[in-house]
């Protein structure tokens, strides 16, 4: 201060952190935050493969028994085009797509 004989310090003396604790502080902080990284991976992995669980399960229950023969059919290679082919009520046109007779 001013006219009381001290000088003014320009650094905050043993209050400031030197290099070293700054550099500590600065790789606990990305530690933690690569363990906090590593944390969510796992749990939103974890959640989706819940997710898909928990959906199967839900597919399954709600699933008639006419569901069941469509998905049947679907694994056969049985859909509603293939079927018109074989019994002749459709064809293809000049443009390739397919024409009801």
């Amino acid at each position: 201060p001013q006219g009381s004989g001290e000088t003014a310090h320009t650094s905050c003396g043993d209050t400031a952190p030197d290099n070293s604790d700054m550099e500590k502080l600065s790789q606990e902080i990305e530690r933690e935050r690569l363990e906090y990284f590593a944390k969510t991976e796992h749990l939103n992995a974890q959640l989706s493969r819940l997710r898909q669980e928990i959906e199967v399960l839900r597919v399954e229950d709600k699933q008639t028994p006419m569901d069941q023969i469509y998905q049947d059919n679907l694994l056969n290679g049985n859909t509603k085009c293939n079927t018109l082919r074989r019994q002749g009520l459709l064809n293809r046109g000049r443009t390739g797509r397919y024409q009801t007779r």
